[in-house]
């Protein structure tokens, strides 16, 4: 676990997506609410694939529409750094049937053999997903309906953190003297 910034960590991971959206002619849309921490301490990498699978996934299937990604956070207790940071992601592509939601966990799921002739993937992108949010100890929850995209919801525990401090070299000062050197300006 380490001490990164919310916003710049989750417009640095999604701008590669508003790119990808961009070429398919839809939209991508990131909104981190107020109540968002500026400073959390966690495991980005692993809240990185988390993003990364399924937005990717949002936007294979999306033909038309959006996808999303709404970032907010609920405090676990009042007296407490502990909180949950809340990913709601949404897309208007092409749903998952009534019935298969809780089969798109499975490794090599592809929900028929035409979407994976048509779309593409491997099946391992949900079931690490899963058992990712699982190790950092949250949990996902999927609503969708065929024709009319789908919503996947994360909850992950993390802790609000102050900005870290950067030792003195990483600032720029120095404690040595440099009154004595000339600058030369060009």
């Amino acid at each position: 676990e380490v001490i990164f910034n919310t916003e710049s960590f989750l417009e640095q991971n999604t701008l590669p997506f508003m790119l990808q959206c961009e070429k398919k002619s839809i939209d991508f849309n990131l909104t981190i609410a107020p109540d968002v921490p500026r400073w959390i301490r966690s495991d980005p990498a692993r809240i990185k694939q988390i993003i990364d699978n399924i937005i990717n996934n949002g936007i294979r299937f999306t033909e038309t529409g959006y996808v999303a990604l709404n970032v907010r956070s609920q405090a676990a207790e009042a007296s407490s750094d502990e909180m949950t940071l809340e990913l709601h992601f949404e897309d208007t592509g092409i749903g998952i049937p009534e019935g298969s939601i809780e089969t798109i966990f499975d490794p090599f799921e592809q929900l028929g053999s035409n979407r994976s002739e048509r779309y593409g993937g491997t099946g391992l992108g949900l079931p690490i997903v899963r058992d990712t949010i699982q190790h950092l100890g949250g949990k996902i929850r999927v609503e969708s309906k065929t024709g009319e995209g789908s919503h996947f919801y994360v909850t992950l525990p993390v802790t609000e953190a102050e900005e870290p401090m950067l030792p003195e070299k990483a600032r720029g000062t120095t404690s040595a003297d440099l009154s004595s050197l000339r600058l030369l300006y060009v």
